[in-house]
């Protein structure tokens, strides 16, 4: 499948959905592709391939679904969204050990579950913003 395939199958979902992806969205999609060369991860078949590509691509080019089942496939433990947003780097380090064949051991995981939630806690009070139902 070509860039512009897999583009136009992005594009025939939206419409299926009732919208349409502007046409500068369609070239900043495509220049993110191109700039892989024959490394096309976006269609790849092992979704710990998407997300680790994905996680370290800015622009969004796969389902966000397929990329969070992928990094959560990758890590071997549960990502909250916040996570991408508030903790990125840790995300992004944990993802390439893990790409780099180091395999926690199940207290680090453990560790790294407590560190996502204790970001959104440590966020939401800095924020002044309430938090319901966090249960440790």
């Amino acid at each position: 499948m070509t860039n512009q395939e897999f583009i136009k199958s992005i594009e025939k979902e939206f419409t299926e959905k009732g919208s349409a992806i502007p046409e500068e969205t369609k070239i900043i999609i495509e220049n993110t592709l191109n700039k892989y060369g024959e490394n096309k991860w976006w269609l790849s078949t092992d979704l710990k391939t998407i997300g680790y590509y994905q996680l370290f691509e800015d622009v969004l080019v796969v389902d966000f679904s397929k990329f969070h089942e992928g990094i959560e496939k990758l890590l071997g433990r549960p990502i909250w969204t916040h996570e991408f947003g508030l903790n990125l780097n840790k995300v992004r380090e944990d993802a390439q050990l893990a790409w780099d064949g180091y395999i926690k051991l199940q207290s680090e995981i453990e560790s790294d579950v407590t560190i996502g939630i204790n970001t959104i806690i440590d966020y939401c009070e800095e924020n002044n913003k309430p938090l319901i139902g966090i249960v440790k």
